[in-house]
């Protein structure tokens, strides 16, 4: 049975009604959160703050560099770079002097530090009162400084300025005799340092290289096949 419209309505009177959609959502949404930059703890160089642990290091570090270091030597290992303060650093030296774990001798370089029995024992039996990162670092700190001054103690280095770059000038002393003498052409100054720096880690080995070279130096074979 087909369904009957009581009024029925022209297709040219429909008037088209224009509209939209609409999704009215039952709650508000929750506003996004936003996440903060994760904030990371700033690496501060190591420091000991405790005097006991500070007096057990000095003996570490004169004991791994042997013989006696001169006084200088040990305040810039400890002090310059930031290990130990200036205040802690006398306080250690005073207690360990009286204590007769260290003494003072005169050297050819003037008055140095010099572990006694009593300090040996103390850098053997409590190294591990401090911790190994602490000592590595700082012991290696005092191993490449020692070996630097040891070395710019025979080695002098000079720059000369010349047009258009630099000159470094290396000359190796055996005491008072000069042994090697060394001059290397660079574009400037900075990179003559450079260069100098480098030369400084391992003079012996720098300058020994040249030397074995010179001696093995072979002449260039010559092809007479073809003469």
């Amino acid at each position: 049975m087909e369904e009957q419209v009581l009024f029925p309505i022209p297709d040219s009177e429909l008037i088209p009604l224009p509209g939209q959609l609409s999704f009215f959502p039952e709650s508000k949404a929750p506003t996004p959160t936003v996440s903060k930059p994760r904030q990371y703890p700033e690496l501060n160089p190591m420091r000991l703050n405790d005097p006991h642990m500070v007096r057990i290091l000095l003996c570490i570090v004169l004991h791994r560099l042997g013989d006696s270091v001169p006084e200088n030597w040990l305040y810039d290992m400890v002090v310059g770079n930031g290990y130990i303060t200036y205040f802690l650093y006398t306080d250690a030296i005073g207690f360990l002097l009286e204590n007769q774990s260290l003494e003072l001798v005169q050297t050819d370089d003037g008055t140095a530090y010099r572990l006694t029995e009593i300090g040996i024992a103390c850098a053997k039996n409590m190294r591990r009162y401090i911790a190994k990162p602490m000592r590595d670092r700082v012991v290696l700190t005092a191993l490449r400084y020692a070996a630097r001054q040891r070395a710019l103690r025979d080695l002098t280095i000079d720059y000369e300025a010349v047009d258009g770059g630099c000159i470094l000038c290396l000359e190796c002393r055996d005491r008072t005799e000069e042994m090697f003498s060394l001059r290397i052409r660079t574009p400037d100054r900075s990179a003559a340092e450079e260069l100098s720096e480098r030369i400084l880690r391992n003079p012996a080995a720098f300058f020994g290289k040249i030397l074995d070279s010179a001696l093995n130096n072979e002449e260039e074979p010559y092809n007479l096949q073809d003469n």
